[in-house]
């Protein structure tokens, strides 16, 4: 593997965001904003410009997730955690900093 993630054969990289996938968005974003330590900057997956969630404050983290598939909240909204990392293996989002973002979760 050469210290990077392989692709699923049958994943689409490009696939458009649906209408469900837009609600699952938006559903998504609304649980997150919920974030009373850190900060998260959201962009991609059809995103006119990054959303940003919680709040910045001295000595808290601040991390930025780019998703590269719709699909994502999908696996996030349908599988929980180990959907979101089965997204991450897929390819369908990546992070600056992922030690970061489990932290800020855990945090939460």
């Amino acid at each position: 593997m050469n210290g990077t993630v392989e692709h699923y054969a049958g994943a689409d990289q490009s696939a458009p965001a649906t209408w469900f996938t837009r609600i699952l968005r938006r559903l998504f974003i609304q649980r997150i904003d919920q974030l009373n330590w850190g900060c998260l900057h959201l962009e991609g997956a059809g995103l006119s410009e990054a959303v940003t969630l919680g709040q910045l404050r001295p000595d808290q983290i601040e991390v930025r997730v780019n998703v590269n598939n719709p699909l994502f909240f999908q696996y996030a909204a349908f599988g929980g955690s180990i959907g979101i990392a089965e997204a991450y293996m897929l390819g369908f989002w990546s992070t600056d900093d992922l030690v970061g973002l489990v932290r800020l979760f855990i945090r939460n």
